[in-house]
């Protein structure tokens, strides 16, 4: 049986690049950035360091301190850690 795909939009990117790495933009209410990003196309959560959420201004110390913060935990390569889940938009530029 033969299936056939439709994408909204065709995105280019080097395959020269380890990984796939893409020009995107993280929001989060009014505070937005823009980076390179390794994208993992069956990822189910963004992960990035907590330095650098406070940088891009997407959370505060009071953020990961909240009664209402609530934590996911991950699995990554070496180990499982928790980390604040927060929801943000990533869009492709």
């Amino acid at each position: 049986m033969e299936e056939h795909l439709t994408f909204e939009r065709l995105i280019q990117y080097d395959p020269g690049q380890p990984g796939i790495t893409l020009d995107v933009s993280l929001s989060l209410s009014a505070a937005s950035v823009n980076f390179p990003a390794k994208v993992d196309t069956g990822a189910s959560y963004c992960v990035f360091e907590r330095r650098r959420a406070r940088r891009w201004g997407l959370a505060s110390q009071a953020a990961f301190h909240s009664r209402s913060a609530q934590f996911q935990a991950v699995s990554l390569l070496m180990a499982t850690k928790s980390h604040l889940a927060q929801p943000i938009t990533i869009s492709i530029q």
